[in-house]
């Protein structure tokens, strides 16, 4: 799997479940923006969140993830990109049979503190 080859290539970083069958390696992170991979297992889903501070960006690297981003529905594919401003209510599934990766790029950087689930904040 690409993120066993990523973490063998920065040694010092290991990889964590953020959620069930959804792996993270931070591959860059400093005062101005965080860059992580991340491996999410096939029928794994993130519940809809928020950042309120934080725009991010991802760029889809293997496989096809179903989105939901401002309301929105579309299912994202290897090379696709989409922006995220901060506000804006957003979540993804792998209802495919194969694993998706994926770059999020966070400016400011990801904060764990900065992540609110639809209940929390209603925004956008």
């Amino acid at each position: 799997m690409l993120i066993d080859a990523v973490i063998k290539f920065l040694d010092k970083e290991k990889k964590q479940e953020i959620i069930p069958g959804t792996d993270m390696v931070a591959l860059e992170k400093n005062s101005v923006l965080s860059i992580d991979y991340i491996e999410m297992k096939p029928g794994s889903e993130e519940h809809t969140i928020i950042h309120r501070k934080t725009n991010e960006m991802i760029f889809i690297t293997e496989g096809a993830v179903l989105s939901k981003i401002g309301g929105k529905e579309v299912t994202l594919r290897k090379g696709d990109y989409v922006a995220i401003p901060c506000g804006t209510k957003h979540m993804f599934m792998n209802n495919t049979n194969k694993l998706v990766g994926l770059i999020s790029v966070c400016t400011p950087p990801y904060d764990e503190n900065d992540v609110f689930n639809d209940a929390e904040c209603d925004i956008r």
